[in-house]
């Protein structure tokens, strides 16, 4: 027999304090948000959803807030797993948005099995439905607002949240129904030229009949019972996350497969070529070998955006080359600012479609739901804005950090509920923040206390430049230097390892 422990949270405390603590963040940023300023980032505030959204807001002020899914394993010698749906704030700028002491822990489930969602989610959304319309207070005095625009999670976890049938099963999208064939033991989807699209009203209706009926219709195994507080209907408010769905699937498999495909002594040296490159030090992590156990979405990142294609070159065909760089670019035009304008989108669509039709040339049994969905990344960059800004790897985080906060065998609720009170106190020990404390001076500093005597050239450029006979106390020599926000260090910087971020 299986028990659970569910532990839910105040909201009006987490919501208050985390609020108020980023309070001159926030209006700051949505100055921006009205304005358009900072547009060129395209982040979720400044895109079609958020905007459209904008629209229909009644109570001011307000913040608006996506939902996250997921489970974590607690331990090795045991089956509990750890499950928190959270929210992060969309006001937030995204430096401050993906940290750990802004993401909102809404209700846990520690149990053996997978949460049973109407019964775990049932108080909690409607205690949430009455916190919509009551708001909360910061300060004391002024009253804020919640709305929710949008939920995130890995396949799984959304499979249980929309009430929606698994990647194993037909009618697997989210998006558009393409019902995919059974093929070798797996769940294909070919490529179709122009799928069906779900709409909100099919959506609503189909989801209505299923829970009516008891049958799977068209994917849908009944309402989700988050139809009760979202303020952008489904499936417009379903977020894809490319950190499970790109890195952690289909990129790996298809590094698996090419991997495969060359001799084992290629292997051997592609594995050392990877683990040996080097990295400016804003990278907070490297390359690993193909062949390592367990490959973190940061690292999978790195290889795909960097050291894919130079590193496979020499190994692979060429048709191969060729295919693997149409993902890659289609991809890298995604993640970040719109290269290309306002055709960004539509051109890496058109790359994603050029790949996905040539794809069983290449590979095997790889035409999966995770392939599938890329065709739909070009959409919910026009609704949501850049890879970048939605993915999880902040809810990650936060997950991994909360998980790990307990010890001994037993009552590991009451000890990850205790910690995360501590933690929780301790970030709002002092709320005194100004809305530009990550902003840091331009220009060098940490002088070297080493001479230019040392250096030839150096006195030689000293001639040239200035021409005074005070070489020593006209010149200064610094160790590292800040340009456009970025720190650079100097070759006789003794602690910058082995990063390349040098200048001159």
């Amino acid at each position: 027999m299986n028990f659970a422990d569910v532990f839910d949270t105040d909201f009006t405390k987490c919501f208050s304090d985390i609020v108020e603590r980023n309070a001159a963040n926030i209006i700051q940023y949505r100055q921006k948000i009205m304005t358009g300023q900072n547009n060129e980032n395209n982040d979720i505030p400044f895109q079609n959803i958020y905007q459209c959204f904008l629209k229909t807001v009644i109570h001011q002020p307000f913040i608006s807030v996506i939902l996250h899914l997921d489970g974590i394993g607690l331990g090795k010698s045991n089956k509990l797993t750890l499950w928190i749906l959270s929210c992060m704030i969309v006001e937030l700028p995204p430096h401050l948005r993906n940290k750990r002491q802004n993401m909102i822990p809404l209700l846990s489930w520690i149990s053996s099995r997978e949460p049973i969602i109407d019964i775990w989610l049932s108080e909690c959304i409607r205690y949430l439905r009455n916190f919509k319309s009551s708001g909360f207070l910061i300060h004391g005095y002024q009253r804020w607002f919640i709305y929710f625009i949008g939920v995130i999670a890995d396949c799984p976890a959304m499979k249980l949240v929309l009430n929606h049938i698994g990647h194993n099963g037909y009618y697997s999208c989210w998006y558009c129904k393409v019902s995919g064939i059974h093929t070798l033991n797996k769940r294909q989807y070919h490529f179709e030229e122009v799928p069906i699209m779900r709409t909100v009203d099919t959506y609503m209706s189909e989801s209505a009949e299923a829970e009516k009926t008891g049958e799977n219709i068209h994917g849908h195994l009944g309402t989700s019972i988050l139809h009760q507080i979202l303020d952008v209907p489904l499936p417009q408010s379903i977020i894809m996350d490319y950190m499970h769905i790109t890195l952690l699937r289909h990129a790996r498999c298809v590094v698996l497969q090419l991997y495969a495909s060359i001799k084992p002594k290629q292997r051997i040296e592609l594995d050392n070529i990877l683990r040996h490159q080097r990295f400016p030090h804003t990278f907070n992590r490297k390359m690993r070998g193909i062949k390592d156990t367990h490959i973190k979405a940061t690292e999978m990142k790195n290889l795909l955006f960097y050291g894919l294609l130079p590193s496979f070159y020499s190994y692979i065909a060429i048709e191969k080359v060729a295919h693997i760089t149409l993902f890659i670019c289609a991809i890298r035009m995604l993640h970040g600012e719109k290269l290309f304008g306002s055709e960004t989108g539509v051109l890496a669509h058109q790359l994603l479609v050029a790949y996905y039709k040539d794809h069983t040339k290449h590979y095997h049994g790889l035409e999966n739901l995770v392939l599938h969905l890329h065709i739909h990344f070009a959409s919910r960059y026009e609704k949501y804005g850049s890879l970048n800004y939605t993915n999880c790897f902040g809810q990650e985080s936060f997950l991994g950090a909360f998980s790990k906060n307990k010890h001994g065998t037993r009552h590991w609720g009451d000890l990850l509920m205790h910690y995360f009170n501590i933690d929780f106190a301790l970030q709002n020990k002092n709320i005194e923040h100004t809305a530009n404390n990550f902003n840091m001076t331009e220009g060098p500093f940490d002088a070297s206390p080493k001479s230019i005597n040392i250096v030839e050239k150096l006195i030689m450029w000293h001639e040239h430049e200035c021409g005074c006979n005070q070489a020593t106390t006209c010149t200064k020599i610094y160790n590292r230097c800040i340009i456009n926000g970025t720190m650079y260090h100097s070759l006789g910087y003794t602690k910058r390892q082995s990063t390349m971020s040098y200048f001159v």
